[in-house]
């Protein structure tokens, strides 16, 4: 198939410059029977588009259908497409690529996160006073960082007792 872009146009401005067809062919690398198509389609057309298809017509993904879960997902945000799906009848796959292709809108969760006070923030700056501290004598060599465990400036006492 001709790239509309490119090839289409190449042929159409070639032919009107005088150009043979066999010779506009031959230079831009494409079978004769590809430019007669084109200037036909042209004449036709008027235009370099592609003509109409036929094909079986949409039924899940209407602009009606669009439009009827753009509006359930505007009174609900926190609705699910599977509760959307068993509600207006149609398939998961057709109700996903409405909200994700045609509405351009994407799943996401809220997460939590601790809040900064101020009484943390005056935690968090004075720790960080105590490590810069320790690299200024040299004393961070002796911090090892591991996935295994919280990180602490603080060394804490175990809370296990243990037997004499």
């Amino acid at each position: 198939m001709v790239k509309p872009s490119t090839d289409r146009s190449a042929i159409v401005r070639l032919h009107k410059a005088g150009r043979p067809l066999a010779t506009i062919a031959k230079h831009l690398g494409i079978h004769r029977s590809v430019v007669y198509r084109t200037l036909q389609r042209y004449r036709d057309l008027s235009g370099l588009q592609d003509r109409r298809r036929s094909g079986r017509p949409r039924t899940a993904r209407t602009p009606k259908v669009v439009e009827a879960v753009r509006k359930r997902i505007a009174r609900n945000t926190t609705q699910s497409i599977s509760t959307m799906t068993r509600d207006m009848g149609i398939s998961r796959k057709s109700m996903q690529r409405v909200v994700y292709e045609d509405l351009k809108m994407y799943p996401y969760r809220a997460r939590k996160a601790a809040i900064l006070s101020a009484s943390n923030q005056q935690v968090r700056v004075k720790k960080c006073r105590q490590l810069l501290l320790r690299t200024r004598n040299k004393g961070h060599h002796l911090i090892v960082f591991s996935d295994g465990k919280l990180f602490t400036v603080r060394s804490c006492s175990s809370t296990l007792r243990t037997s004499e």
